[in-house]
């Protein structure tokens, strides 16, 4: 009880001065954003393609054969995936 009092005083409101789960659970989002967004550069900059980027092409489609246009919509992919988590980077620290 005493340090409940102590630990109100020391704030200067009524909440405690240790971190809620909701900082906790904001600074682990913002890690793992921050996270994303360093392996997406990395995957580009070194021009390998993650799991969630590669793009199925059907047999009858003339791009099938096209290697090169497959590397554009990965890399596309990527880029677009990157856009987002600086989006969604944004949204969380405001």
């Amino acid at each position: 009880m005493m340090v409940e009092m102590l630990e109100e005083w020391k704030n200067g409101s009524g909440t405690p001065v240790h971190m809620t789960g909701d900082k906790q659970n904001l600074k682990r989002k913002l890690y793992n954003c921050n996270a994303s967004i360093y392996f997406n550069r990395k995957c580009l900059s070194k021009r390998l393609t993650p799991s969630y980027a590669k793009i199925k092409i059907p047999n009858s489609s003339p791009a099938h054969t096209h290697t090169h246009t497959r590397q554009k919509v990965t890399k596309l992919r990527i880029k677009d995936e990157i856009k987002f988590l600086h989006s969604k980077k944004q949204k969380l620290n405001s």
